[in-house]
């Protein structure tokens, strides 16, 4: 595992360094492998697309879809941020509505549980991190609503979280450095 991480750092800089060569400039000018698909899956009555903040494949082959709602909130809004589709794009489920301010970062863990963060604080919401099982029940609940701080059990503007094969959370913040929990797993 410790190579692994030593790997991926040398990739991140070395491609950090061949960005900013300007002799190794990116090109734009190759031809586009992939289509523009507007308007896919099946979205519930009354919901349109809003801004998508993530979009994770599930080991059971599902997709889990966050986006905010409508207008980039979901400040006192009716509809699920979380929409779960098969491959094909048919709605399976929907929840999270009123359990969000700024829907932003999400990750799936290999159990098939979905980790989300909330990323703006509001009305005694926000600054947290939810863990739903793959039928939206939460199953844990990271930070306190409403509450952005850099003590324990406190988030300033969670970004993004991932999870560890070892059951380690990692969660990026806007205005602090990351932060880690240590085998912290729902029973």
């Amino acid at each position: 595992m410790r190579k692994l991480f030593t790997l991926m750092i040398l990739l991140v800089v070395s491609g950090h360094r061949l960005a900013t060569d300007s002799r190794a400039a990116p090109r734009n000018d190759l031809p586009q492998p992939y289509r523009t698909t507007r308007d896919w899956g099946q979205l519930p009555t009354g919901v349109k697309w809003a801004a998508v903040t993530a979009v994770e494949p599930a080991p059971d082959g599902s997709i889990s879809v966050i986006h905010r709602c409508f207008e980039n909130s979901c400040s006192g809004r009716s509809e699920p941020p979380i929409l779960k589709f098969d491959k094909k794009g048919t709605l399976l489920q929907q929840w999270g509505e009123g359990l969000f301010n700024f829907p932003h970062g999400a990750t799936v863990d290999r159990d098939g549980n979905l980790w989300v963060t909330d990323a703006r604080g509001d009305g005694g919401k926000g600054h947290q991190v939810f863990k739903f099982n793959s039928d939206g029940r939460v199953l844990m609940t990271l930070g306190k609503a409403g509450v952005a701080g850099s003590g324990p059990n406190l988030f300033d503007q969670p970004t993004d979280v991932v999870v560890a094969p070892n059951g380690d959370i990692f969660v990026t913040l806007t205005r602090r450095s990351l932060l880690s929990w240590q085998n912290l797993r729902a029973r």
